[in-house]
């Protein structure tokens, strides 16, 4: 079971025996659940299947909720149903009919796949994980009927792959986009290093913040996406339809999922400085720096951030008890954690994924933190596969040779208030118990209100994109539950602007001609005290100056800015001093006080 490459689940019935048996891979990519009832178990490879089968209830599991809500991913064995748990990798189930009884043993690989004397035996396993990685490739045209298409970039991973394609003698196609001119630099120049290159397509992509995003609906999207995942798609896929049905037929999908295992995933910077610290707070900081990099601003609820946090440190722990005491607990975690619960590998067949191969990943855990962040294995794997491949540097980690006017535009941030539904979205927002159990109520709101007006980045967008997606789920458990789903529409209404400042106090000038009292605004000089055509050369060249001021161009078009723009009889120039109050400029200060001089 631990040499047969991911993602699967075999089982074996022996009616006459009244036997069942169930194996899950050694990474757990292949999915199982159970279900367990009063009167026995329930397994299946879907979780609402398994609730199905039971006769039991759809419900959200908080506690999953609380890890997607955080990290976008599920933790250890539980699912986003209640009730529904996730058997682990290498793991055997066995039911005796005849004597009611379940067996459960596994196998823990964590542990298996440690070397002892890594040094001693480096050649040997990155000649083993060399053998591996051709051999799925070979399998593949045995066991599709495609021609498969493989995805070449500046990367690592994929490059890893191509070169295991490539080493099998396999008849690919290679493809790379154009989304990243560095990628099309180095995949161009790698295949040109070919004797007998295979075909290589090259597609075009929009890139950047060029134009705007298709219209897109939040709310459908999300149910749609539950409806074909059961919660297993992490909501990045938000603003991408979902497909309506497993059961249609796909391409082969060709990935490097498993690569990261061997390049230090989740490095932080100052890793040489934690690794010398005791190892308890190593431990803490690791974990300290995971939760950062899920979830990168607030908005989560305390507690669940807390939750996860402490479900990561107990998993690190429990790998530094195996006896990983460096950085490599980090590779660890991400091969028992990340790769089996978010990736879509084991979603359907045809998704390959050549780097989950038992050889590479052995051969990856091997290494020194040091050795991975030096890319030492992918090196010398593609050096073994196709040997003109392996000196090239990666990119964009390793490449310098871009200039800076070919780097591509930042991606454009894709807002959830600009979603076509948004009163829909709004609509959850004020439906708190849909979904305000792990996340800060406030912080919502104000990241709803900040999305529709633009003012939103990136990591900010993942928390709204984690509420709709906890919310879409209790639509999609009422569906599933044939419940109606009852929430009131709010339609979005804009908030009101914000007031304009008040108008600047009168006081008395002096006596006009005819003894009335004429009123002059404080700060401003009349146009009676003009100063003389000496000063008008003067004040051009200061306005000229002035007008392209930062707190010119904030008052200018309020009240006080027409007010301090009105000119006096005949058209001379006003003079005067302004003060603006408003949101803090960058000094910090939400006052700025300035004379100017309009012409």
């Amino acid at each position: 079971m631990e040499l047969i490459s991911p993602p699967f689940v075999c089982a074996s019935l022996d009616e006459g025996a009244d036997r069942l048996t169930l194996l899950t891979d050694s990474v757990g990519v292949g999915r199982l659940f159970e279900v367990r009832t009063a009167w026995g178990w329930v397994w299946s490879n879907r979780p609402e299947a398994a609730l199905s089968f039971a006769g039991l209830p759809a419900r959200a599991d908080e506690v999953g909720w609380a890890h997607i809500g955080v990290a976008d991913e599920l933790f250890g064995q539980v699912s986003a149903y209640e009730g529904v748990r996730v058997i682990d990798a290498a793991t055997c189930l066995e039911w005796d009919g005849r004597a009611g009884r379940l067996s459960v043993s596994a196998v823990d690989t964590v542990s298996s796949w440690a070397v002892p004397d890594r040094a001693a035996r480096s050649g040997e396993l990155i000649e083993a994980a060399a053998q591996d990685l051709a051999g799925v490739a070979a399998s593949v045209a045995r066991l599709f009927d495609q021609r498969p298409v493989v995805d070449l970039t500046g990367g690592r991973d994929s490059r890893l792959v191509a070169a295991a394609f490539l080493a099998a003698d396999a008849d690919v196609c290679l493809h790379t986009h154009d989304a990243l001119p560095g990628d099309l630099q180095v995949a161009r120049e790698l295949v040109g290093l070919l004797t007998s290159p295979p075909e290589h397509r090259v597609e075009h992509v929009a890139t950047g913040g060029a134009g705007e995003p298709p219209p897109w609906e939040a709310m459908a999207n999300a149910r749609a996406w539950h409806r074909f995942a059961e919660g297993m798609r992490p909501f990045s896929y938000l603003h991408y339809p979902a497909p309506r049905s497993l059961d249609v037929a796909h391409p082969l999908a060709i990935g490097g999922a498993g690569g990261e295992v061997a390049h230090g995933y989740f490095y932080p910077a100052a890793r040489e400085e934690l690794e010398r610290l005791p190892l308890e707070e190593m431990l803490g900081r690791f974990a300290d720096s995971i939760v950062a990099r899920y979830a990168p601003v607030a908005g989560a609820d305390p507690q669940a951030r807390a939750l996860v946090r402490e479900q990561i440190l107990g998993t690190l722990r429990s790998i530094a008890d195996r006896g990983y005491r460096d950085a490599t607990v980090l590779d660890v975690f991400y091969l028992r954690e990340r790769i089996r619960r978010w990736g879509s590998t084991g979603e359907r067949t045809g998704v390959i994924s050549p780097l989950l191969a038992p050889g590479f990943l052995r051969a990856a855990l091997s290494l020194t933190p040091q050795e991975r962040s030096a890319n030492v294995l992918h090196r010398e794997l593609t050096r073994r596969l196709v040997p003109q491949w392996a000196d090239p540097p990666y990119y964009p980690a390793e490449y310098e040779r871009m200039p800076a006017a070919a780097r591509p535009a930042a991606p454009r941030v894709i807002r959830v208030g600009d979603a076509a539904d948004r009163d829909a979205v709004n609509s959850l927002i004020h439906d708190r118990q849909a979904w305000a159990a792990a996340f800060d109520p406030a912080l919502v709101d104000s990241l709803w209100a900040a999305s529709v007006a633009g003012r939103t980045d990136a990591r900010q967008e993942r928390v709204l994109r984690a509420v709709v997606w906890r919310g879409a789920f209790e639509d999609h458990l009422d569906e599933w539950n044939d419940r109606p789903t009852d929430r009131p529409v709010v339609a979005w209404v804009p908030p009101p602007p914000p007031p304009s400042p008040p108008s600047p106090p009168t006081a008395p000038a002096a006596a006009a001609v005819d003894g009335a009292p004429r009123p002059r605004q404080v700060g401003a000089v009349s146009t009676e005290q003009a100063p003389p055509r000496s000063a008008v050369p003067l004040a051009r060249r200061l306005s000229r100056g002035l007008a392209a001021t930062r707190v010119w161009r904030r008052v200018r078009g309020t009240s006080m800015g027409a007010v301090l723009r009105s000119r006096g009889p005949g058209g001379a120039a006003t003079w005067g001093a302004a003060v603006a109050v408003g949101p803090p400029g960058a000094d910090g200060s939400s006052i700025a006080m300035r004379t100017f001089i309009d012409c």
